[in-house]
């Protein structure tokens, strides 16, 4: 996927940027350069955030913003993930999905516990599963990342270390 995007985009005409090929694409190398451990991943990223909020794009912008939540845990900058999760927010709660809503919540919710904010987090998380019932449950999962889990996962954590161990 990391060679075939980029070849793509090599071959995109000039005259074709910033449009719904190139944030496909875009999008297409920035997941693939996060699993590959590519060295421009933020980059990558963040050129596709461009791209998605050029062409109003909520769902794709939605998405890389995740991935560059994902991304900052993935190398310890967690008061970044904050910021990114806090933008994540705000782009979901511009839409009626309250599956991004809940997706939103858990993200923000995994930055606080990162950082040690046991409260906000437990917050966070228990007010994701708060959306929607069980709609969500089938929903809240893209490019095979299942976020109820990790909100569950998430919450047993937080749980524990608030002094919830039954629950």
């Amino acid at each position: 996927c990391l060679s075939w995007s980029k070849a793509a985009l090599a071959r995109l005409p000039q005259a074709a940027q910033i449009d719904r090929r190139e944030l496909v694409l875009q999008e297409a190398l920035a997941i693939a350069s996060m699993y590959t451990g590519a060295p421009d991943v933020q980059a990558v990223i963040m050129r596709g955030i461009e791209i998605a909020r050029e062409l109003s794009e909520t769902s794709s912008h939605l998405r890389l913003l995740a991935s560059l939540h994902f991304y900052s845990h993935r190398v310890t900058n967690f008061r970044a993930s904050l910021a990114i999760s806090e933008e994540i927010e705000r782009v979901a709660r511009s839409t009626d999905d309250v599956v991004a809503w809940a997706i939103a919540d858990w993200l923000r919710g995994s930055s606080h516990y990162c950082l040690g904010n046991q409260q906000a987090a437990l917050q966070l998380f228990e007010r994701g599963f708060t959306y929607g019932g069980d709609h969500y449950a089938a929903n809240a999962q893209q490019l095979g990342v299942y976020y109820r889990s990790r909100g569950l996962i998430g919450l047993a954590r937080v749980q524990w270390l608030c002094g919830y161990p039954d629950q």
